[in-house]
């Protein structure tokens, strides 16, 4: 997943630069990264707001019952029963 598809799509990253060009020598700074840092952190921000409702989502696929655990419990089941 890139930087863009994650900032811009699924609104789950903030922006810090947009200039991305093949081949550029620029560099983000401290300073840049640190100001994205923060804008993340704030709880009324949007995107920590989004990146919360996902881990959550992640978190409740993987425990017992969640989807994850379900497709991985049933690979297991079809693996064991080939052999």
């Amino acid at each position: 997943m890139n930087a863009f598809k994650m900032v811009k799509e699924l609104g789950l990253a903030v922006e810090l630069r947009v200039d991305y060009r093949i081949g550029s020598k620029d560099l983000v700074i401290a300073e840049e990264i640190e100001k994205g840092l923060k804008h993340l952190m704030e709880k009324d921000n949007m995107v920590h707001k989004k990146v919360q409702e996902m881990k959550e989502l992640a978190r409740n696929s993987v425990v017992d019952g969640g989807s994850s655990f379900i497709s991985v419990r049933k690979l297991i089941d079809n693996m064991m029963g080939s052999n």
